[in-house]
């Protein structure tokens, strides 16, 4: 089963880019021009499975018309959002924005930025999230 990739950009070149070189990686994805656009953005509580979140991983860019990228990762870490890999993209980084960011566990991207940078850590966080997805199956196989 593909991981999922949940996109987040105003910009539809962007995020026809992004969605098509992420879906070539492996990944499914599911991509939005702005957070008021995602299911997930319009709960008020986490409707995603137990072990499961909504998506693996989570790519959004900081200005989007009705709502930041932080914005929409502070209003999904409120109602419960399991996704640990979050990454903000921006083009016109403030400090304080930078540092919001980081506060919040995200990686930051600075547009423009190289599809090969973008490829490693999602490279490095598929490698992770299967190894703990083998882990947990094998354990679950001598449980029984």
């Amino acid at each position: 089963m593909a991981l999922k990739v949940l996109i987040l950009d105003d910009d539809e070149a962007i995020r026809a880019t992004l969605s098509k070189f992420v879906v070539a990686l492996g990944f499914e994805v599911q991509s939005y021009s702005e957070p008021s656009n995602c299911p997930t953005y319009l709960t008020s509580n986490c409707t995603c499975g137990k072990e499961t979140g909504c998506a693996d991983i989570i790519l959004t860019d900081i200005n989007m018309p009705g709502s930041t990228g932080i914005s929409f990762i502070q209003n999904q870490i409120q109602n419960g959002c399991r996704v640990k890999n979050i990454a903000v993209m921006s083009g016109g980084w403030t400090e304080e924005d930078k540092k919001k960011v980081k506060n919040l566990g995200c990686m930051i991207f600075e547009k423009p930025f190289s599809m090969f940078e973008l490829k490693k850590w999602l490279d490095r966080i598929k490698e992770d999230l299967i190894g703990r997805k083998k882990s947990t199956l094998l354990q679950y196989k001598i449980a029984q």
